[in-house]
């Protein structure tokens, strides 16, 4: 004997709608995330960039200064 167990399933129309609704919104909850966690990531690494230019700069002007001043050295001690 074989023993065959059916199941029925009645599908309530407005409770179809509202998981639809359910499995969308979690959709859109994840695709928010993602993008907020890009772009966190990009604007550290944005910032990061920028802090990194900044002092590469303010080195090559402090360079700049020290070559003046002495160009500016050796022009007194020429004189001399």
């Amino acid at each position: 004997m074989s023993g065959q167990t059916k199941i029925r399933i009645n599908v309530n129309p407005q409770a179809l709608i509202k998981l639809a609704s359910l499995v969308s919104n979690s959709l859109l909850l994840s695709a928010n995330v993602v993008l907020l966690t890009h772009d966190v990531r990009h604007r550290i690494q944005e910032k990061r960039s920028e802090v990194i230019t900044n002092r590469l700069q303010m080195t090559a002007e402090v360079a700049s200064a020290i070559a003046g001043l002495a160009k500016v050295i050796v022009n007194v001690l020429d004189e001399r």
